[in-house]
């Protein structure tokens, strides 16, 4: 699927080649399946007769009162509600204290105390079942802790909603991730109440954009795999699949990871490298030109991973402030400077082909392998844009630079005035 997905990008920069030289002419001429791990969850527990949870006193939900109908006509705004510990709550999560939008489906619930559920995907306590005492998380043969346990972080996010029967709604206790916030993480909100028996759990995996400064989210299914993968396999939990009806958020099956604790308190990039090797004079401008417009969007994100990494003390809104406008001023003046001495046409298709394979770049290092139609639209608008401003700065068949006196032609005007509505636009895809 990462193979036709960049396969697909490249061909999206190759039309935007073939639009610019169009262009050009004609201005020169007039003016989850879900998987799962079958040693933690046994056959039966796939399917839609796995819906019930035993645990050891902690309020198992039996399969006739987890589904669609049997919990739920409840009374707020006719929501179907599911059964998690001693309440029922909506399973959804909402931008705000309503039923109108729903933001994701809740995927996963913990049958314990949410600091608990905390505590212990943070790495910072593991409940020892043979003498009750908390201890470190262990090592494998190895000396080194496994994948699936390395530690969450608490992450910065915005307010999510849940609406829970006895409560009204409730905004999330913490918010965690793996990964980077500039780059591509899992990420996780946790709900419930104090010291109390249950915990729900909405985790998807995202990536942040550039262009629409906020993160794009990629999967809930594949987040919900590894928030299960902390409990599959490990001794005193009981994790089974519990139908909840809510598949109807991005690719949500509407199958919710249900952990059972047999014991009250709870168990406690790879950056790509991408240099032209040529070597022959002529072609320095040809590959400083396409180089420059590939590197700028690695350039971008990883800039603010390492600001995130190395500069703690420094907010996202700094970080954006600093980066946001290499991307958006720096694309544009990079095409003109570097086009400037290429003949128009190539000019356009080099930009073109260049920035697009950036993005593909940018996207394949964060192992992004499938984008929704309206970003893939305008990274395609994005692409024709940048490929519009080198033509338009681009020289003539002599290879003469066109002077200040006539540097605006039709392509660059045009170029430019599609990149600032791109620009715009892509704070609303």
């Amino acid at each position: 699927m990462r193979r036709v997905t960049t396969i697909g990008l490249v061909v999206l920069a190759l039309v935007g080649s073939a639009v610019v030289g169009s262009a050009v002419v004609k201005s020169a001429a007039v003016a989850s399946a879900l998987t799962v791990e079958q040693g933690g969850v046994e056959a039966d527990a796939v399917g839609p007769s796995a819906v019930g949870v035993d645990a050891v006193g902690l309020g198992a939900v039996r399969a006739d009162e987890t589904g669609p109908t049997a919990n739920g006509s409840a009374d707020a705004a006719g929501a179907t509600l599911v059964s998690v510990g001693d309440t029922r709550i909506w399973p959804y999560v909402a931008p705000g204290r309503t039923f109108d939008r729903r933001a994701s489906s809740i995927n996963v619930v913990v049958r314990d105390d949410p600091r608990r559920v905390e505590r212990y995907l943070t790495g910072r306590r593991e409940w020892n079942h043979s003498d009750d005492e908390w201890v470190g998380d262990p090592p494998d043969e190895t000396g080194v802790v496994s994948d699936e346990r390395v530690p969450w972080r608490d992450a910065p996010g915005a307010a999510r909603y849940v609406y829970v029967a006895d409560r009204g709604w409730v905004t999330e206790r913490y918010q965690l991730h793996r990964g980077e916030y500039f780059g591509a993480r899992h990420h996780l909100r946790a709900y419930g109440p104090r010291d109390g028996n249950w915990t729900a759990v909405q985790a998807h995996a995202e990536h942040w954009d550039w262009f629409t400064i906020t993160h794009t989210v990629d999967s809930v299914e594949v987040a919900q795999r590894r928030v299960e993968s902390a409990f599959l396999g490990k001794p005193g939990f009981t994790v089974r699949r519990v139908y909840h009806a809510n598949d109807d958020t991005y690719d949500a099956d509407g199958w919710t990871t249900v952990v059972a604790v047999a014991l009250a308190p709870l168990l406690g990039r790879k950056s790509r490298r991408y240099l032209a090797r040529l070597t022959d004079r002529r072609n320095r401008r040809r590959v400083a030109l396409a180089g420059t417009l590939a590197a700028l969007p690695l350039v971008v994100r990883f800039g603010g991973v390492l600001c995130e990494r190395h500069l703690p003390w420094l907010s996202p809104d700094a970080v954006v402030a600093l980066w946001y406008p290499v991307l958006v001023a720096g694309v544009p003046l990079a095409a003109v400077a570097l086009g400037r001495r290429l003949p128009r046409i190539e000019a356009g298709a080099l930009a073109s082909l260049g920035f697009g394979a950036g993005l593909v770049l940018d996207y394949a290092s964060l192992g992004v392998a499938v984008l929704p139609i309206p970003v893939a639209a305008h990274r395609a608008v994005v692409v024709v844009a940048v490929g519009l401003i080198a033509a338009g700065a681009g020289s003539d068949d002599a290879g003469v630079a066109v002077s200040s006196a006539d540097g605006w032609t039709p392509a660059l005007r045009a170029g430019a005035v599609l990149w600032v509505v791109a620009v715009v636009a892509g704070h609303l895809v």
